[in-house]
């Protein structure tokens, strides 16, 4: 598997704990891909990946059911980062422990 594969991979794992942590169960996650040329590239080969990890796919009606996504955020800072980190940004009583 190349680099971006498992940096997609790794991320994934990083936000499942994380809502882990925010909700004590699993919660059905949003995959954000930009169009462009490297996701155009592999795509076929991340989705692959994903089925082999026993990611299962939903739509978006669906995934966005999960009370997850009722939780106000309100996250105004400079850096790209997850919804859930977001969430937890915006909700310090969230705050997982470190």
């Amino acid at each position: 598997m190349n680099e971006y594969i498992n940096h997609v991979l790794d991320e994934l794992e990083r936000q499942e704990r994380l809502a882990q942590d925010i909700m004590g169960r699993p919660v059905k996650q949003i995959l954000l891909l930009r169009a462009n040329r490297l996701n155009a590239v592999y795509l076929d080969e991340l989705l692959g990946a994903l089925k082999e990890e026993g990611y299962e796919f939903v739509g978006l009606d669906s995934a966005l059911k999960d009370e997850i996504y009722e939780i106000p955020e309100d996250y105004l800072g400079l850096k790209g980062v997850s919804f859930l980190e977001m969430i937890v940004q915006s909700n310090p009583d969230m705050m997982p422990a470190q």
